[in-house]
């Protein structure tokens, strides 16, 4: 009975509280999308045992559910009468599935990697790429109306741009080795998954910034201002 009741509450959402369920749960999202992005040697693929695994999957099922949970509480956010509003908030959240199939797609590729694999030369520049989209990822939800959709998109291609060419160079020049073919594959792979994160990320932020996120503030922040 309990179980049942738990679960009417989770799927059919109330009026009530819509506000504030909608936070908390963009909040675990981009927690989990944060944890899924942390960089790894390759070494730790090898390492993270049983547990870290466990880790990932819940992390993976966050993402691939909180977004369709999230749209369930859409049509009950204040002010009613604010239909486009509630589009685009419907369309940012369509743009966080995607986002989710894109970091799945990334970590995929990660889990492969060897350590004899590593660029260590490119290490700095994949660490600056993956702070970018960490900042990112915590101002959706802290503070989205500060985001410049079209600055990250520009910053986001040259850094993409960037690393596309310096893997090249990598591939061929190597330095005091020979890189195999399957090495060489895992690179492009490596780059296409960035390039999906970062493409994808552009068009979150780029909906977020449609949304005048005052009005789906919950009642106690708007009596607080």
């Amino acid at each position: 009975l309990t179980c049942t009741i738990l679960t009417i509450f989770a799927y059919i959402p109330l009026r009530p509280g819509a506000e504030h369920s909608l936070n908390r749960q963009l909040k675990r999202y981009f927690n989990s999308c944060d944890h899924l992005m942390k960089y790894r040697e390759p070494e730790e693929n090898l390492q993270g045992g049983f547990l870290g695994r466990l880790r990932d999957n819940f992390h993976i099922r966050q993402i691939l559910r909180l977004p369709d949970r999230m749209g369930m509480w859409v049509a009950h956010l204040q002010p009613a009468e604010k239909t486009d509003q509630k589009a685009a908030v419907r369309e940012m959240l369509h743009n966080l599935q995607a986002l989710s199939y894109r970091i799945i797609e990334l970590n995929k590729v990660r889990s492969k990697l060897r350590p004899e694999d590593s660029i260590s030369d490119l290490k700095q520049e994949v660490d600056d790429w993956r702070y970018d989209v960490h900042r990112t990822l915590q101002q959706l939800h802290t503070d989205p109306a500060a985001i410049s959709p079209s600055a990250f998109a520009k910053k986001q291609l040259a850094m993409m741009n960037q690393l596309d060419k310096n893997v090249e160079k990598e591939i061929d020049n190597p330095k005091g080795k020979t890189l195999s073919n399957q090495a060489t594959e895992m690179y492009y792979l490596l780059l296409g998954g960035y390039r999906g994160v970062a493409v994808a990320l552009s068009a979150c932020t780029k909906s977020a910034a449609t949304i005048d996120w005052q009005l789906f503030d919950s009642e106690e922040k708007q009596e607080r201002r």
